[in-house]
Protein backbone atom coordinates (compact mmCIF):
# COMPACT_ATOMS: atom_id res chain seq x y z
CA UNK A 1 0.00 0.00 0.00
CA UNK A 2 1.24 3.44 -0.84
CA UNK A 3 2.71 5.12 2.18
CA UNK A 4 0.67 8.23 1.55
CA UNK A 5 -2.57 6.33 2.02
CA UNK A 6 -1.79 4.38 5.13
CA UNK A 7 -0.98 6.79 7.90
CA UNK A 8 -2.44 5.09 10.95
CA UNK A 9 -1.58 8.11 13.04
CA UNK A 10 -4.44 9.96 11.43
CA UNK A 11 -7.62 10.17 13.42
CA UNK A 12 -10.26 7.56 12.65
CA UNK A 13 -13.03 10.04 13.32
CA UNK A 14 -14.51 10.81 9.93
CA UNK A 15 -16.50 13.97 9.52
CA UNK A 16 -19.88 12.46 8.67
CA UNK A 17 -21.27 15.70 7.29
CA UNK A 18 -21.65 15.94 3.55
CA UNK A 19 -18.24 16.70 2.04
CA UNK A 20 -19.50 19.21 -0.45
CA UNK A 21 -18.07 22.60 0.54
CA UNK A 22 -15.51 24.05 -1.82
CA UNK A 23 -12.74 26.27 -0.50
CA UNK A 24 -11.60 29.01 -2.89
CA UNK A 25 -7.95 28.59 -3.67
CA UNK A 26 -7.27 32.31 -3.52
CA UNK A 27 -4.92 34.38 -5.59
CA UNK A 28 -2.32 31.63 -5.75
CA UNK A 29 -4.55 29.37 -7.82
CA UNK A 30 -2.40 29.72 -10.89
CA UNK A 31 0.94 29.52 -9.08
CA UNK A 32 0.00 26.45 -7.10
CA UNK A 33 -0.74 24.08 -9.94
CA UNK A 34 0.58 20.59 -9.57
CA UNK A 35 0.49 18.39 -12.59
CA UNK A 36 -0.47 14.79 -12.96
CA UNK A 37 2.81 13.99 -14.61
CA UNK A 38 4.25 13.01 -11.25
CA UNK A 39 1.97 9.98 -11.09
CA UNK A 40 4.68 7.64 -12.22
CA UNK A 41 6.88 8.19 -9.19
CA UNK A 42 8.05 4.89 -7.83
CA UNK A 43 6.02 3.51 -4.96
CA UNK A 44 7.46 1.91 -1.89
CA UNK A 45 8.27 -1.76 -2.33
CA UNK A 46 6.01 -4.29 -0.61
CA UNK A 47 7.48 -6.20 2.24
CA UNK A 48 8.48 -9.73 1.23
CA UNK A 49 6.72 -12.67 2.77
CA UNK A 50 8.09 -16.07 3.54
CA UNK A 51 9.05 -18.73 1.05
CA UNK A 52 11.26 -18.78 -2.02
CA UNK A 53 11.83 -15.30 -3.34
CA UNK A 54 12.73 -13.81 -6.68
CA UNK A 55 13.19 -10.30 -7.95
CA UNK A 56 10.49 -8.81 -10.19
CA UNK A 57 8.53 -5.62 -10.80
CA UNK A 58 7.28 -5.72 -7.24
CA UNK A 59 10.67 -6.19 -5.72
CA UNK A 60 10.86 -9.64 -4.11
CA UNK A 61 7.96 -11.97 -4.83
CA UNK A 62 7.06 -15.03 -2.82
CA UNK A 63 6.66 -17.89 -5.27
CA UNK A 64 4.72 -19.87 -2.69
CA UNK A 65 1.94 -17.28 -2.58
CA UNK A 66 -0.32 -15.82 -5.30
CA UNK A 67 1.06 -13.09 -7.50
CA UNK A 68 0.30 -9.63 -6.16
CA UNK A 69 0.46 -6.26 -7.86
CA UNK A 70 1.38 -2.91 -6.39
CA UNK A 71 -0.92 -0.71 -8.42
CA UNK A 72 -4.36 -2.13 -7.73
CA UNK A 73 -6.17 0.49 -9.75
CA UNK A 74 -9.42 -1.41 -9.95
CA UNK A 75 -9.06 -4.85 -8.37
CA UNK A 76 -11.46 -5.02 -5.45
CA UNK A 77 -9.20 -5.86 -2.55
CA UNK A 78 -11.83 -7.29 -0.26
CA UNK A 79 -15.10 -7.80 -2.13
CA UNK A 80 -14.17 -9.98 -5.11
CA UNK A 81 -16.33 -12.75 -3.70
CA UNK A 82 -19.34 -10.49 -3.47
CA UNK A 83 -22.04 -10.77 -6.06
CA UNK A 84 -21.09 -8.71 -9.09
CA UNK A 85 -22.90 -6.08 -10.98
CA UNK A 86 -22.54 -6.61 -14.69
CA UNK A 87 -21.31 -3.05 -14.95
CA UNK A 88 -23.26 0.13 -14.35
CA UNK A 89 -22.31 3.57 -15.48
CA UNK A 90 -23.42 6.99 -14.36
CA UNK A 91 -26.33 8.15 -16.44
CA UNK A 92 -25.63 11.84 -15.94
CA UNK A 93 -23.22 13.87 -18.03
CA UNK A 94 -21.77 10.75 -19.55
CA UNK A 95 -22.48 11.44 -23.22
CA UNK A 96 -19.69 10.99 -25.73
CA UNK A 97 -19.16 13.38 -28.58
CA UNK A 98 -21.86 13.73 -31.20
CA UNK A 99 -21.25 12.61 -34.77
CA UNK A 100 -20.96 16.23 -35.86
CA UNK A 101 -18.31 16.91 -33.23
CA UNK A 102 -16.41 13.77 -34.22
CA UNK A 103 -16.43 14.78 -37.89
CA UNK A 104 -15.32 18.32 -37.09
CA UNK A 105 -12.50 17.11 -34.89
CA UNK A 106 -11.30 14.56 -37.45
CA UNK A 107 -11.26 17.28 -40.10
CA UNK A 108 -9.40 19.61 -37.76
CA UNK A 109 -6.84 16.91 -36.98
CA UNK A 110 -6.25 16.26 -40.66
CA UNK A 111 -5.93 19.95 -41.48
CA UNK A 112 -3.55 20.50 -38.58
CA UNK A 113 -1.40 17.60 -39.79
CA UNK A 114 -1.29 19.08 -43.30
CA UNK A 115 -0.31 22.50 -41.95
CA UNK A 116 2.39 20.90 -39.82
CA UNK A 117 3.79 19.02 -42.81
CA UNK A 118 3.89 22.23 -44.86
CA UNK A 119 5.84 24.00 -42.13
CA UNK A 120 8.26 21.07 -41.78
CA UNK A 121 8.88 20.98 -45.54
CA UNK A 122 9.42 24.74 -45.68
CA UNK A 123 12.05 24.50 -42.95
CA UNK A 124 10.18 26.87 -40.68
CA UNK A 125 10.54 25.41 -37.20
CA UNK A 126 8.05 27.21 -34.91
CA UNK A 127 9.41 28.50 -31.64
CA UNK A 128 6.12 28.31 -29.72
CA UNK A 129 7.00 25.06 -27.99
CA UNK A 130 10.28 26.43 -26.66
CA UNK A 131 8.54 29.59 -25.53
CA UNK A 132 5.91 27.55 -23.75
CA UNK A 133 8.59 25.67 -21.82
CA UNK A 134 9.77 28.99 -20.39
CA UNK A 135 6.33 30.12 -19.18
CA UNK A 136 5.99 30.15 -15.43
CA UNK A 137 2.20 29.99 -15.39
CA UNK A 138 0.71 27.23 -17.51
CA UNK A 139 -2.90 26.08 -17.45
CA UNK A 140 -4.40 22.76 -18.47
CA UNK A 141 -7.31 24.17 -20.45
CA UNK A 142 -9.57 22.77 -23.15
CA UNK A 143 -12.01 24.53 -25.45
CA UNK A 144 -10.39 27.95 -24.98
CA UNK A 145 -9.31 28.46 -28.60
CA UNK A 146 -11.28 29.18 -31.74
CA UNK A 147 -11.09 26.58 -34.49
CA UNK A 148 -8.55 28.63 -36.44
CA UNK A 149 -6.43 29.27 -33.34
CA UNK A 150 -6.59 25.59 -32.44
CA UNK A 151 -5.43 24.64 -35.93
CA UNK A 152 -2.61 27.17 -35.76
CA UNK A 153 -1.53 25.90 -32.34
CA UNK A 154 -1.71 22.26 -33.48
CA UNK A 155 0.32 22.90 -36.61
CA UNK A 156 2.92 24.83 -34.61
CA UNK A 157 3.27 22.06 -32.04
CA UNK A 158 6.59 20.41 -32.90
CA UNK A 159 8.13 19.01 -29.71
CA UNK A 160 11.63 17.55 -29.51
CA UNK A 161 11.97 14.13 -31.10
CA UNK A 162 12.06 12.02 -29.00
CA UNK A 163 10.07 13.70 -26.23
CA UNK A 164 8.51 12.81 -22.90
CA UNK A 165 4.80 12.85 -23.84
CA UNK A 166 3.77 13.67 -20.26
CA UNK A 167 6.02 16.66 -19.74
CA UNK A 168 3.99 19.60 -18.44
CA UNK A 169 4.26 21.94 -21.46
CA UNK A 170 3.43 19.11 -23.85
CA UNK A 171 0.25 18.08 -22.00
CA UNK A 172 -0.70 21.75 -21.68
CA UNK A 173 -0.30 22.23 -25.42
CA UNK A 174 -2.29 19.09 -26.24
CA UNK A 175 -5.17 20.03 -23.95
CA UNK A 176 -5.33 23.53 -25.41
CA UNK A 177 -6.33 22.25 -28.85
CA UNK A 178 -9.03 19.86 -27.62
CA UNK A 179 -12.68 20.94 -27.79
CA UNK A 180 -14.63 21.74 -24.65
CA UNK A 181 -16.42 18.82 -23.01
CA UNK A 182 -19.61 19.32 -21.01
CA UNK A 183 -18.68 16.37 -18.79
CA UNK A 184 -15.50 18.15 -17.69
CA UNK A 185 -16.21 20.23 -14.58
CA UNK A 186 -13.44 22.79 -14.19
CA UNK A 187 -13.25 23.59 -10.47
CA UNK A 188 -9.56 24.41 -10.34
CA UNK A 189 -10.17 27.68 -8.54
CA UNK A 190 -11.25 25.64 -5.50
CA UNK A 191 -9.60 23.31 -3.05
CA UNK A 192 -11.23 19.90 -2.55
CA UNK A 193 -9.45 18.32 0.42
CA UNK A 194 -11.67 15.25 0.46
CA UNK A 195 -9.23 12.41 -0.13
CA UNK A 196 -7.98 12.14 3.45
CA UNK A 197 -11.53 11.85 4.81
CA UNK A 198 -12.38 9.23 2.18
CA UNK A 199 -9.28 7.21 3.10
CA UNK A 200 -10.10 7.32 6.81
CA UNK A 201 -13.68 6.25 6.15
CA UNK A 202 -12.49 3.34 3.99
CA UNK A 203 -9.95 2.16 6.58
CA UNK A 204 -12.54 2.36 9.33
CA UNK A 205 -15.03 0.34 7.32
CA UNK A 206 -12.40 -2.26 6.38
CA UNK A 207 -11.50 -2.82 10.02
CA UNK A 208 -15.13 -3.23 10.98
CA UNK A 209 -15.81 -5.69 8.17
CA UNK A 210 -12.74 -7.72 9.11
CA UNK A 211 -13.68 -7.80 12.79
CA UNK A 212 -10.42 -6.11 13.82
CA UNK A 213 -11.91 -2.89 15.09
CA UNK A 214 -10.77 -2.05 18.63
CA UNK A 215 -14.00 -0.24 19.33
CA UNK A 216 -17.15 -1.80 20.65
CA UNK A 217 -19.32 -2.81 17.71
CA UNK A 218 -22.40 -1.89 19.76
CA UNK A 219 -21.24 1.67 20.39
CA UNK A 220 -23.36 3.01 17.59
CA UNK A 221 -24.82 2.38 14.18
CA UNK A 222 -22.28 1.54 11.53
CA UNK A 223 -21.71 4.24 8.97
CA UNK A 224 -22.52 2.50 5.70
CA UNK A 225 -21.52 5.31 3.38
CA UNK A 226 -19.98 8.76 3.21
CA UNK A 227 -21.71 11.30 1.01
CA UNK A 228 -19.72 13.79 -1.01
CA UNK A 229 -20.94 16.49 -3.35
CA UNK A 230 -19.03 17.30 -6.51
CA UNK A 231 -20.45 20.51 -7.89
CA UNK A 232 -24.08 19.57 -8.57
CA UNK A 233 -23.73 15.78 -8.21
CA UNK A 234 -23.89 13.71 -5.03
CA UNK A 235 -22.17 10.35 -4.47
CA UNK A 236 -22.39 7.94 -1.54
CA UNK A 237 -18.94 6.39 -1.06
CA UNK A 238 -19.31 2.71 -0.08
CA UNK A 239 -15.80 1.24 -0.03
CA UNK A 240 -12.32 1.39 -1.48
CA UNK A 241 -11.79 -0.87 -4.47
CA UNK A 242 -8.05 -0.39 -4.76
CA UNK A 243 -5.23 2.08 -4.96
CA UNK A 244 -1.86 2.57 -6.54
CA UNK A 245 0.56 5.07 -7.90
CA UNK A 246 -2.05 6.57 -10.21
CA UNK A 247 -4.87 7.08 -7.71
CA UNK A 248 -7.39 5.58 -5.33
CA UNK A 249 -10.60 4.03 -6.65
CA UNK A 250 -13.79 3.98 -4.59
CA UNK A 251 -17.12 2.28 -5.17
CA UNK A 252 -19.91 4.85 -4.98
CA UNK A 253 -23.65 5.21 -5.49
CA UNK A 254 -24.71 7.84 -8.00
CA UNK A 255 -27.31 9.49 -5.77
CA UNK A 256 -28.94 11.44 -8.57
CA UNK A 257 -29.31 8.39 -10.81
CA UNK A 258 -30.60 6.33 -7.86
CA UNK A 259 -33.21 8.98 -7.08
CA UNK A 260 -34.37 9.08 -10.70
CA UNK A 261 -34.63 5.32 -10.69
CA UNK A 262 -36.99 5.67 -7.73
CA UNK A 263 -39.10 8.03 -9.78
CA UNK A 264 -38.25 11.32 -8.16
CA UNK A 265 -35.82 14.20 -8.44
CA UNK A 266 -33.12 15.20 -6.00
CA UNK A 267 -34.66 18.69 -6.07
CA UNK A 268 -37.44 17.60 -3.72
CA UNK A 269 -35.03 17.97 -0.79
CA UNK A 270 -35.18 14.38 0.44
CA UNK A 271 -31.97 12.74 1.60
CA UNK A 272 -32.43 9.02 1.12
CA UNK A 273 -29.66 6.66 2.14
CA UNK A 274 -29.38 4.30 -0.81
CA UNK A 275 -26.85 2.14 1.03
CA UNK A 276 -29.22 1.00 3.77
CA UNK A 277 -29.60 -2.50 2.31
CA UNK A 278 -33.28 -2.15 1.39
CA UNK A 279 -32.50 -2.07 -2.33
CA UNK A 280 -31.30 -4.92 -4.52
CA UNK A 281 -27.54 -4.35 -4.77
CA UNK A 282 -27.54 -5.04 -8.50
CA UNK A 283 -30.29 -2.48 -9.07
CA UNK A 284 -28.62 0.52 -7.42
CA UNK A 285 -26.76 2.73 -9.94
CA UNK A 286 -23.11 2.62 -8.94
CA UNK A 287 -19.89 4.04 -10.32
CA UNK A 288 -16.17 3.80 -9.75
CA UNK A 289 -14.74 7.08 -8.49
CA UNK A 290 -11.02 7.48 -9.18
CA UNK A 291 -9.50 10.14 -6.94
CA UNK A 292 -6.04 11.42 -7.88
CA UNK A 293 -3.88 13.82 -5.89
CA UNK A 294 -2.33 15.88 -7.39
CA UNK A 295 -5.10 16.10 -9.93
CA UNK A 296 -5.08 14.31 -13.27
CA UNK A 297 -6.88 15.73 -16.30
CA UNK A 298 -5.38 13.92 -19.28
CA UNK A 299 -6.85 10.45 -18.64
CA UNK A 300 -10.44 11.70 -18.89
CA UNK A 301 -9.88 13.57 -22.14
CA UNK A 302 -7.97 10.79 -23.86
CA UNK A 303 -10.65 8.28 -22.82
CA UNK A 304 -13.31 10.53 -24.33
CA UNK A 305 -11.33 10.75 -27.56
CA UNK A 306 -11.00 6.96 -27.65
CA UNK A 307 -14.73 6.44 -27.14
CA UNK A 308 -15.47 9.03 -29.84
CA UNK A 309 -13.18 7.18 -32.26
CA UNK A 310 -13.59 3.42 -31.78
CA UNK A 311 -16.52 1.34 -32.98
CA UNK A 312 -19.26 0.37 -30.49
CA UNK A 313 -17.96 -3.22 -30.45
CA UNK A 314 -14.47 -2.14 -29.41
CA UNK A 315 -15.74 0.45 -26.94
CA UNK A 316 -17.15 -2.37 -24.80
CA UNK A 317 -13.57 -3.32 -24.01
CA UNK A 318 -12.56 0.19 -22.91
CA UNK A 319 -13.61 1.54 -19.52
CA UNK A 320 -16.24 4.27 -19.96
CA UNK A 321 -15.65 7.74 -18.49
CA UNK A 322 -18.77 9.59 -17.36
CA UNK A 323 -17.41 12.84 -15.91
CA UNK A 324 -14.37 14.56 -14.44
CA UNK A 325 -14.38 17.01 -11.54
CA UNK A 326 -11.00 18.76 -11.41
CA UNK A 327 -10.11 20.81 -8.34
CA UNK A 328 -6.89 22.64 -7.58
CA UNK A 329 -5.56 19.79 -5.43
CA UNK A 330 -7.52 16.69 -6.47
CA UNK A 331 -9.52 15.24 -9.35
CA UNK A 332 -12.50 12.89 -9.34
CA UNK A 333 -12.91 10.74 -12.45
CA UNK A 334 -16.30 9.02 -12.66
CA UNK A 335 -16.04 5.65 -14.43
CA UNK A 336 -18.27 2.70 -15.06
CA UNK A 337 -18.08 0.14 -12.27
CA UNK A 338 -16.91 -3.40 -12.95
CA UNK A 339 -16.39 -5.59 -9.91
CA UNK A 340 -15.56 -8.87 -11.58
CA UNK A 341 -11.85 -8.95 -10.83
CA UNK A 342 -8.86 -8.94 -13.17
CA UNK A 343 -7.00 -11.47 -15.27
CA UNK A 344 -4.47 -11.55 -12.45
CA UNK A 345 -7.19 -12.84 -10.11
CA UNK A 346 -7.95 -15.84 -12.28
CA UNK A 347 -4.23 -16.64 -12.61
CA UNK A 348 -3.96 -16.69 -8.82
CA UNK A 349 -7.14 -18.76 -8.39
CA UNK A 350 -6.64 -21.14 -11.31
CA UNK A 351 -6.01 -24.33 -9.24
CA UNK A 352 -8.93 -23.81 -6.86
CA UNK A 353 -11.23 -22.79 -9.72
CA UNK A 354 -10.42 -25.92 -11.73
CA UNK A 355 -9.27 -24.01 -14.80
CA UNK A 356 -5.70 -25.29 -15.10
CA UNK A 357 -4.40 -27.73 -17.69
CA UNK A 358 -2.04 -30.61 -16.84
CA UNK A 359 -0.09 -28.74 -14.21
CA UNK A 360 0.28 -25.54 -16.23
CA UNK A 361 -1.39 -22.27 -15.24
CA UNK A 362 -4.58 -21.40 -17.13
CA UNK A 363 -6.13 -23.85 -19.55
CA UNK A 364 -4.90 -22.98 -23.03
CA UNK A 365 -8.47 -22.40 -24.20
CA UNK A 366 -8.81 -19.54 -21.72
CA UNK A 367 -5.39 -18.12 -22.58
CA UNK A 368 -6.21 -18.17 -26.29
CA UNK A 369 -9.62 -16.57 -25.68
CA UNK A 370 -8.37 -13.71 -23.52
CA UNK A 371 -5.35 -13.19 -25.79
CA UNK A 372 -7.56 -12.72 -28.85
CA UNK A 373 -9.81 -10.31 -26.94
CA UNK A 374 -6.81 -8.19 -25.97
CA UNK A 375 -5.32 -8.36 -29.46
CA UNK A 376 -8.56 -7.16 -31.04
CA UNK A 377 -8.76 -4.22 -28.61
CA UNK A 378 -5.13 -3.18 -29.13
CA UNK A 379 -5.55 -3.46 -32.89
CA UNK A 380 -8.43 -0.99 -32.68
CA UNK A 381 -6.51 1.40 -30.45
CA UNK A 382 -3.40 1.27 -32.62
CA UNK A 383 -5.35 1.62 -35.86
CA UNK A 384 -6.81 4.83 -34.42
CA UNK A 385 -3.40 6.10 -33.32
CA UNK A 386 -3.59 5.44 -29.57
CA UNK A 387 -0.82 3.88 -27.49
CA UNK A 388 -2.23 2.58 -24.19
CA UNK A 389 1.17 2.84 -22.54
CA UNK A 390 0.51 0.69 -19.46
CA UNK A 391 -0.67 -2.70 -20.74
CA UNK A 392 -0.35 -5.17 -17.86
CA UNK A 393 -2.38 -8.02 -16.47
CA UNK A 394 -3.95 -6.17 -13.54
CA UNK A 395 -5.20 -3.46 -15.91
CA UNK A 396 -7.40 -6.05 -17.63
CA UNK A 397 -10.78 -6.38 -15.93
CA UNK A 398 -12.95 -9.39 -16.57
CA UNK A 399 -16.06 -8.61 -18.60
CA UNK A 400 -18.43 -11.51 -18.00
CA UNK A 401 -21.79 -9.89 -18.54
CA UNK A 402 -25.11 -11.69 -18.36
CA UNK A 403 -26.39 -12.73 -21.78
CA UNK A 404 -29.97 -11.48 -22.26
CA UNK A 405 -32.63 -14.12 -22.71
CA UNK A 406 -32.86 -17.76 -21.73
CA UNK A 407 -29.92 -19.91 -20.66
CA UNK A 408 -29.56 -21.14 -24.24
CA UNK A 409 -28.94 -17.57 -25.45
CA UNK A 410 -25.25 -18.13 -24.76
CA UNK A 411 -24.23 -20.64 -27.41
CA UNK A 412 -21.70 -23.36 -26.65
CA UNK A 413 -20.03 -22.76 -30.02
CA UNK A 414 -17.54 -19.89 -29.82
CA UNK A 415 -18.16 -17.10 -32.32
CA UNK A 416 -15.39 -14.51 -32.78
CA UNK A 417 -17.92 -12.09 -34.29
CA UNK A 418 -19.76 -12.04 -30.96
CA UNK A 419 -22.89 -13.88 -32.06
CA UNK A 420 -24.59 -16.33 -29.72
CA UNK A 421 -23.92 -14.18 -26.65
CA UNK A 422 -20.13 -14.13 -27.06
CA UNK A 423 -20.04 -10.34 -27.37
CA UNK A 424 -20.89 -10.24 -23.65
CA UNK A 425 -17.69 -12.05 -22.70
CA UNK A 426 -14.20 -10.58 -22.74
CA UNK A 427 -12.04 -8.03 -20.94
CA UNK A 428 -12.14 -4.30 -20.24
CA UNK A 429 -8.94 -2.25 -20.35
CA UNK A 430 -8.48 0.39 -17.64
CA UNK A 431 -5.86 2.87 -16.47
CA UNK A 432 -5.26 5.25 -19.39
CA UNK A 433 -3.10 7.74 -17.50
CA UNK A 434 -0.12 6.98 -19.75
CA UNK A 435 -2.04 6.78 -23.00
CA UNK A 436 -0.65 8.70 -25.98
CA UNK A 437 -2.77 10.01 -28.85
CA UNK A 438 -0.23 9.95 -31.66
CA UNK A 439 -2.57 11.93 -33.93
CA UNK A 440 -1.85 14.99 -31.82
CA UNK A 441 1.90 14.69 -32.50
CA UNK A 442 3.88 15.23 -35.71
CA UNK A 443 4.37 12.27 -37.99
CA UNK A 444 7.37 10.18 -36.98
CA UNK A 445 7.30 11.35 -33.35
CA UNK A 446 8.99 8.99 -30.88
CA UNK A 447 8.92 9.02 -27.09
CA UNK A 448 11.03 8.54 -23.99
CA UNK A 449 10.08 8.37 -20.32
CA UNK A 450 11.76 9.51 -17.14
CA UNK A 451 9.85 7.21 -14.78
CA UNK A 452 11.33 4.10 -13.17
CA UNK A 453 11.53 1.14 -15.58
CA UNK A 454 11.55 -2.56 -14.81
CA UNK A 455 11.41 -5.98 -16.45
CA UNK A 456 7.81 -5.56 -17.59
CA UNK A 457 8.68 -2.50 -19.67
CA UNK A 458 9.86 -2.95 -23.23
CA UNK A 459 13.59 -3.17 -23.96
CA UNK A 460 13.64 0.25 -25.60
CA UNK A 461 12.32 1.85 -22.41
CA UNK A 462 14.75 0.02 -20.18
CA UNK A 463 17.71 0.98 -22.36
CA UNK A 464 16.66 4.61 -22.71
CA UNK A 465 16.02 4.32 -26.46
CA UNK A 466 13.07 5.98 -28.25
CA UNK A 467 9.87 3.95 -28.54
CA UNK A 468 6.31 4.12 -29.82
CA UNK A 469 4.00 1.10 -29.94
CA UNK A 470 6.67 -1.30 -28.64
CA UNK A 471 5.48 -0.67 -25.08
CA UNK A 472 2.02 -2.13 -25.82
CA UNK A 473 3.38 -5.16 -27.67
CA UNK A 474 5.75 -6.06 -24.85
CA UNK A 475 2.97 -5.47 -22.32
CA UNK A 476 0.71 -7.92 -24.17
CA UNK A 477 3.56 -10.44 -24.28
CA UNK A 478 3.88 -10.11 -20.50
CA UNK A 479 0.16 -10.73 -19.97
CA UNK A 480 0.08 -13.86 -22.14
CA UNK A 481 3.30 -15.11 -20.49
CA UNK A 482 1.70 -14.72 -17.07
CA UNK A 483 -1.45 -16.60 -18.13
CA UNK A 484 0.61 -19.44 -19.60
CA UNK A 485 3.26 -19.80 -16.89
CA UNK A 486 1.64 -18.31 -13.80
CA UNK A 487 4.38 -15.75 -13.11
CA UNK A 488 5.47 -12.32 -14.23
CA UNK A 489 7.78 -11.93 -17.19
CA UNK A 490 11.32 -11.01 -16.07
CA UNK A 491 14.53 -9.95 -17.74
CA UNK A 492 15.70 -13.57 -17.64
CA UNK A 493 12.45 -14.70 -19.32
CA UNK A 494 13.57 -13.21 -22.63
CA UNK A 495 16.81 -14.23 -24.35
CA UNK A 496 18.47 -13.47 -27.66
CA UNK A 497 17.66 -15.67 -30.64
CA UNK A 498 19.25 -15.93 -34.07
CA UNK A 499 19.79 -12.34 -35.26
CA UNK A 500 17.93 -10.83 -38.18
CA UNK A 501 19.64 -10.92 -41.63
CA UNK A 502 21.01 -7.43 -41.09
CA UNK A 503 22.49 -8.43 -37.74
CA UNK A 504 19.78 -6.80 -35.61
CA UNK A 505 19.18 -8.64 -32.34
CA UNK A 506 16.10 -10.84 -32.17
CA UNK A 507 14.49 -12.03 -28.93
CA UNK A 508 12.50 -15.07 -27.83
CA UNK A 509 11.18 -16.63 -24.63
CA UNK A 510 13.71 -18.59 -22.61
CA UNK A 511 11.11 -21.11 -21.40
CA UNK A 512 9.93 -23.62 -24.02
CA UNK A 513 6.24 -24.16 -24.66
CA UNK A 514 4.64 -27.33 -23.36
CA UNK A 515 4.32 -30.03 -25.97
CA UNK A 516 0.51 -30.02 -25.89
CA UNK A 517 0.27 -26.25 -26.46
CA UNK A 518 -0.10 -24.70 -29.89
CA UNK A 519 3.62 -24.04 -30.05
CA UNK A 520 3.75 -22.84 -33.64
CA UNK A 521 1.05 -20.20 -33.05
CA UNK A 522 2.55 -19.01 -29.78
CA UNK A 523 6.05 -18.85 -31.30
CA UNK A 524 4.88 -16.60 -34.11
CA UNK A 525 2.88 -14.39 -31.76
CA UNK A 526 5.73 -13.89 -29.29
CA UNK A 527 8.14 -13.27 -32.18
CA UNK A 528 5.90 -10.41 -33.31
CA UNK A 529 5.41 -9.00 -29.81
CA UNK A 530 9.07 -9.19 -28.78
CA UNK A 531 10.48 -8.05 -32.16
CA UNK A 532 7.89 -5.68 -33.64
CA UNK A 533 10.40 -3.57 -35.60
CA UNK A 534 11.67 -6.67 -37.43
CA UNK A 535 8.27 -7.64 -38.87
CA UNK A 536 8.36 -5.17 -41.77
CA UNK A 537 11.43 -4.38 -43.90
CA UNK A 538 11.26 -0.69 -42.95
CA UNK A 539 10.56 -1.43 -39.27
CA UNK A 540 7.42 0.73 -39.23
CA UNK A 541 4.77 0.46 -36.52
CA UNK A 542 2.02 -0.25 -35.57
CA UNK A 543 1.39 -3.81 -36.78
CA UNK A 544 -2.40 -4.00 -36.59
CA UNK A 545 -2.76 -5.88 -39.89
CA UNK A 546 -0.12 -8.47 -39.00
CA UNK A 547 -1.57 -8.93 -35.53
CA UNK A 548 -5.09 -9.26 -36.94
CA UNK A 549 -3.93 -12.06 -39.23
CA UNK A 550 -2.51 -13.99 -36.29
CA UNK A 551 -5.61 -13.30 -34.21
CA UNK A 552 -7.86 -14.77 -36.89
CA UNK A 553 -5.80 -17.96 -36.91
CA UNK A 554 -6.15 -18.19 -33.13
CA UNK A 555 -9.90 -17.59 -33.37
CA UNK A 556 -10.18 -20.38 -35.93
CA UNK A 557 -8.40 -22.72 -33.52
CA UNK A 558 -10.82 -21.69 -30.77
CA UNK A 559 -13.81 -22.42 -33.00
CA UNK A 560 -12.51 -25.91 -33.73
CA UNK A 561 -11.49 -26.75 -30.15
CA UNK A 562 -13.98 -24.82 -27.97
CA UNK A 563 -16.02 -27.97 -27.20
CA UNK A 564 -13.30 -30.54 -26.62
CA UNK A 565 -14.05 -33.48 -24.34
CA UNK A 566 -11.89 -32.44 -21.37
CA UNK A 567 -13.08 -28.85 -20.99
CA UNK A 568 -15.21 -26.52 -23.09
CA UNK A 569 -14.51 -22.80 -23.38
CA UNK A 570 -17.99 -21.93 -22.16
CA UNK A 571 -17.61 -24.31 -19.22
CA UNK A 572 -14.26 -22.79 -18.28
CA UNK A 573 -15.68 -19.27 -18.36
CA UNK A 574 -18.57 -20.40 -16.15
CA UNK A 575 -16.01 -21.78 -13.68
CA UNK A 576 -14.25 -18.43 -13.72
CA UNK A 577 -17.56 -16.80 -12.85
CA UNK A 578 -18.27 -19.24 -10.04
CA UNK A 579 -14.82 -18.70 -8.53
CA UNK A 580 -14.32 -14.97 -8.99
CA UNK A 581 -17.89 -13.74 -8.80
CA UNK A 582 -18.84 -15.61 -5.65
CA UNK A 583 -21.22 -18.16 -7.11
CA UNK A 584 -22.55 -16.17 -10.05
CA UNK A 585 -21.66 -17.99 -13.26
CA UNK A 586 -21.83 -14.95 -15.51
CA UNK A 587 -24.34 -16.42 -17.91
Amino acid sequence: MHAGYADDALSDDVDERMLGVRTPAGSDAEDGYQYEYEYYEEEEEQQPGSGRMHQGRLGKLNLMTPITERTLEYANIHTLNARSTAGSVASVSGKVFSIAEETARESADMLAAELREDEELSGGLPQKYDAMREEKHMEERTGTLSLMDALTRASAFIPPNPCNPFESPIITSLLSVLPADLAFHDLRAYESGRLDALQKFARKKERRSSGNSSRNSNSGAEQRSLRIELEDQKYDILSKLGEGGFGTVFEAIDVGAAALKKGRSMDDGSDDDFSDGDEDEDEIPKVALKVVKPRSIWEFHVLRRIHATLSPVLRRSIVTPAALYAYKDESFLVLELRRQGTLLDIVNRAPSAGITQQGACLDELLVMFFATELMRTLEGLHRSGFIHGDVKIDNCLLRLEDVPGAASAWAAQYDPAGEGGWSYKGVTLIDFGRTIDTKLFPSGQTFVGDWAMDARDCLEMREGRPWTFQTDYFGLAGIIFCMLYGKYIEASSVVTADPAPDGTARYKLATPFKRYWQGELWTRLFDLLLNPTLVRPNGSLPLYDEMAELRREMETWLQVNCNRASNSLKGLLKKVGLSILGGKDGR
